[in-house]
C-alpha cells in the first residue's frame, strides 16, 4: 500500500510539473504575441544608437515600449559592404547602452518599400523569362522579368513555369545595393550623418522589423523578432504516430521480408558493443616525442596499387568530380538538374524534411514525375528525426508541415517512394542522386532547410562511368527497401552497371568507391591505413569524432612528424557529441594535433592524406564507420585533390579559430563521450 501511494505521488508530482511548465509556455507565447501586435499599432517612434547598439522607444497606447539591439563590430574598409542580422529585445522598461548615443531618424515603411522596388529595378535579370534566386531572411524567393518585361518578386512555388532560374541573390548583396542607392541619393557633406532606421511593416515570427544602415562605414542591419518556433509551429508533429509507423515497419515488416540481413545486423550490432564494453574507451596515453616533417608524402601509385589488394572488388573507375560546398552552390545546381532531367530522377537520402525548403524539392520532384521516371528512398528514422525537431530559423508564417513526407511525395504524383527501414536503428546514411544516368550528386547534404541556409557541408557533383557504379548502388538499396526484401537485394547483386558514355567528357581520372555496412569496414579500414602511411600531412574535417581507432592512429603519426591538422565544428547538432569532440580535442592537444573549430556547425566529412582525398557521407564514429550504410567517393589526382585543399581546408583553416589550450572538461562531458562511443 505504502509503494502504491509512493507511486500516485510521484505520478501527481510529475503532473504538476508538467502542469506548471504548459502555464509558463502559454504565458510566454502570450507576451510574445503581444508584443508582435504592439509592433503594429505603434504610434510614435524613436530610435537611439550607440556603439554597435540600438534602442527603439516606441508608444503603444498610453505605454511606453522598449526594443534594443546589439550586433558583433562589423569591419570597415574601403570598398567593402558589411551586413549583419541581430535579434531584437522586448521591454517594458529603458535599456542602459554601454556608451554615449544619439538619436537618429525613423523612417516608415511606405519609404522601405519603394526602396525595395528601385533595388528589384537594379537586379532584376535583363531578359524576359529569366529569373534569379533571392535568399532574404532565411527565405528563398525568385526575382523575375516576366514575358510583359514586368519585374516580380514571388515565392519560388507562385513563378511562371516557364522562368529560368539562373542566378543566385545573398541578403548581404540585396544589403550593398541598398546603401549604393543611399549613397547617391546622400549630399557629399551629409554623408557622414547618413544614418537611418527604417520600419518593413512586417510583425510576424522571425520578420525583418527594422532595418537599420549606416552610409558613411557602409554597414546593414537587419533587426529581426525573435524566432521561437515551440510558440507558433504546433502542426504536423506528431511523435506518437511517427514512432507508430517506425516501429510498425523497422520491427514487424522487416523481419518478415528481410529475415537474413535483420539477423546479420544484430549480430553486427552486439559484436561491436560487446567490443566496446570490453575494451572500453582506449587512447595512448603517452605523448609521443615530435619528430620534423618529411619532405615528401607516400607513394601515390603504390598507395592506390594498395587499396586495389584490399579491396578487389571495389577497383576504381573513370570520372571527375566538382565540389560543390554549401547549400548556396548545391542546391541552385541540383535545381537546374532536376529541372533538365529528361529520363530519370533517382534520389537515395537520409533526410528528407517536412519544412518548407525540403517541400519545394518535393514539389519540383512531383512536376517533374508527369514526364519523368522519378525514384525516392529515404530512411525512415532519418526522416521521422527531422520532422519531429522543430526548425532553428524562420520559415514563412503560412507554411503547414506535411504530416508525413512519404504521404505527401506520392500525393499528386507519379514519383515511386520508399522508405528505408531501421532493424536495430541501423540506417541507410548515404546520400546521392542520380539524374539521367549520366550525372550524379554524392556527399553529406540531406534535403531539408539547414543544409540550404544554416550548415557548413559539401556534395559532390560527379560525371564519368562512376556514375554507372554509384547507379548499381542505388538499385541494390532500392530492391532491398521493396516487397521482395532480402530475396530482391540478392538478385540485385548480380546485376551490371549502366552507363551512357559522354565522348564530349575530358579530365577523366580514377575514382574508387568505399563503403560502410554491416560486416564491412571499407571505409575505416581505409582510412587507418593511409594514416599509417602517410609521411607529410594530414588533413581533417568531420562533425563528430568518437573513432578511437582513428585517433590512436592520429597521434602515431603526429609522433612521426606528420603535420596533422583536423577541423571540428563549434556545435553540433547532438549534445553527447559536442561532448565526445571537446574530450578528443584535449587528446589530440595533448599529443601535437592541431585542432581548429569552424565558427558554426559544419556537417562535412573529407580527408586528405598525402594527397589522396576521402570524403563522402561518413562521419568519424561507430555508426559511420561499423554499422551504417555509407558512401565515400576517394581518388588521388592532383588537381582535385588540390581543388579540394584549396576550396576546402585552406578557406576554412583561414576562418577558424585555432585551439591552442585544453578545454575544460565536466563530468557530463566525459559521459557524453562514453555514450558518443556506442554511435
Amino acid at each position: 500500500m505504502i509503494l502504491i501511494r509512493g507511486y500516485i505521488s510521484r505520478i501527481l508530482f510529475i503532473s504538476l510539473l508538467l502542469f506548471l511548465c504548459s502555464c509558463s509556455t502559454s504565458l510566454k507565447r502570450k507576451l510574445y504575441n503581444e508584443n508582435l501586435t504592439s509592433l503594429n499599432e505603434q504610434q510614435s517612434v524613436t530610435a537611439f544608437l550607440g556603439n554597435n547598439e540600438i534602442q527603439i522607444r516606441d508608444q503603444y497606447g498610453k505605454r511606453n515600449e522598449y526594443l534594443y539591439a546589439s550586433w558583433r563590430n562589423l569591419s570597415c574598409e574601403d570598398n567593402k559592404y558589411y551586413h549583419g542580422i541581430s535579434e531584437i529585445t522586448f521591454s517594458n522598461k529603458p535599456f542602459k547602452p554601454s556608451d554615449k548615443i544619439k538619436q537618429i531618424p525613423v523612417i516608415g515603411s511606405d519609404k522601405w518599400k519603394e526602396m525595395l522596388e528601385r533595388v528589384k529595378q537594379v537586379l532584376a535579370p535583363e531578359n524576359k523569362g529569366q529569373g534569379v534566386s533571392v535568399v532574404f531572411n532565411y527565405q528563398e524567393l525568385v526575382l523575375y522579368r516576366d514575358r510583359d518585361d514586368k519585374i516580380n518578386l514571388k515565392k519560388f512555388r507562385d513563378i511562371p513555369s516557364y522562368i529560368n532560374v539562373t542566378g543566385l541573390l545573398k541578403e548581404d548583396q540585396v544589403a550593398a545595393e541598398i546603401i549604393k542607392l543611399l549613397e547617391k541619393k546622400a549630399a557629399p557633406r551629409s554623408i557622414n550623418h547618413a544614418q537611418y532606421l527604417y520600419r518593413t511593416g512586417n510583425n510576424y515570427h522571425g520578420s525583418v522589423v527594422f532595418v537599420f544602415i549606416d552610409v558613411k562605414r557602409r554597414q546593414s542591419v537587419f533587426l529581426v523578432t525573435p524566432f521561437h518556433p515551440e510558440y507558433q509551429y504546433d502542426e504536423g508533429i506528431t511523435p506518437v504516430i511517427y514512432m507508430a509507423r517506425w516501429f510498425y515497419r523497422s520491427a514487424i515488416i522487416t523481419c518478415l521480408k528481410n529475415p537474413f540481413t535483420t539477423i546479420y545486423r544484430l549480430y553486427c550490432r552486439v559484436r561491436h558493443s560487446l567490443a566496446v564494453i570490453l575494451t572500453g574507451s582506449e587512447h595512448l596515453h603517452n605523448t609521443p616525442e615530435l619528430n620534423g616533417p618529411a619532405t615528401r608524402g607516400m607513394d601515390l601509385a603504390k598507395w592506390e596499387n594498395r587499396l586495389d589488394k584490399m579491396f578487389p572488388a571495389n577497383r576504381p573507375y573513370k570520372g571527375n568530380v566538382k565540389f560543390l560546398i554549401d547549400g548556396d552552390n548545391f542546391f541552385p545546381r541540383l535545381i537546374q538538374c532536376l529541372e533538365e532531367a529528361k529520363k530519370t530522377i533517382w534520389f537515395r537520402t537520409y533526410i528528407f524534411d517536412n519544412d518548407d525548403y525540403a517541400v519545394k524539392i518535393a514539389d519540383i520532384l512531383k512536376r517533374k514525375s508527369q514526364n519523368t521516371k522519378v525514384r525516392v528512398l529515404a530512411d525512415h528514422m532519418g526522416c521521422m528525426s527531422a520532422a519531429m525537431s522543430l526548425p532553428t530559423s524562420p520559415i514563412p508564417p503560412d507554411f503547414k508541415f506535411p504530416p508525413d513526407i512519404f504521404a505527401y511525395l506520392e500525393e499528386g504524383s507519379e514519383i515511386k517512394v520508399r522508405a528505408t527501414t531501421n532493424p536495430w536503428f541501423t540506417a541507410d546514411h548515404t546520400k546521392s542522386i542520380i539524374i539521367d544516368n549520366s550525372i550524379a550528386f554524392i556527399g553529406g547534404m540531406n534535403i531539408g532547410r539547414e543544409y540550404r541556409y544554416e550548415w557548413h557541408d559539401m556534395m559532390m557533383e560527379v560525371e564519368g562511368p562512376i556514375v554507372g557504379r554509384l547507379k548499381k548502388d542505388f538499385r541494390r538499396a532500392w530492391s532491398h527497401a521493396g516487397p521482395l526484401g532480402d530475396i530482391a537485394y540478392l538478385i540485385s547483386v548480380a546485376s551490371t552497371t549502366n552507363y551512357k558514355s559522354d565522348e564530349k567528357l575530358t579530365d577523366l581520372y580514377n575514382i574508387r568507391t568505399l563503403y560502410t555496412n554491416s560486416g564491412n569496414t571499407q571505409i575505416l579500414d581505409a582510412q587507418i591505413a593511409a594514416i599509417r602511411n602517410a609521411k607529410k600531412y594530414i588533413y581533417i574535417q568531420n562533425p563528430y569524432f568518437s573513432e578511437n581507432t582513428i585517433l590512436n592512429e592520429l597521434i602515431l603519426a603526429r609522433g612521426r612528424g606528420v603535420d596533422v591538422r583536423v577541423i571540428l565544428p563549434s556545435t553540433s547538432d547532438y549534445g553527447f557529441m559536442d561532448s565526445s569532440n571537446i574530450v578528443t580535442t584535449n587528446i589530440m592537444l595533448k599529443n601535437g594535433i592541431r585542432v581548429y573549430q569552424y565558427p558554426s556547425i559544419s556537417h562535412i566529412k573529407a580527408a586528405i592524406y598525402d594527397g589522396w582525398a576521402c570524403l563522402g557521407s561518413a562521419n568519424f564514429d561507430a555508426l559511420s564507420l561499423r554499422i551504417n550504410l555509407e558512401t565515400d567517393l576517394a581518388f588521388s589526382n592532383p588537381e582535385a585533390v588540390d581543388r579540394l585543399k584549396k576550396e576546402l581546408f585552406e578557406k576554412d583553416f583561414s576562418i577558424s579559430r585555432e585551439i591552442k589550450a585544453p578545454i575544460k572538461v565536466s563530468f557530463l562531458d566525459y559521459l557524453g563521450e562514453i555514450i558518443s562511443n556506442q554511435l
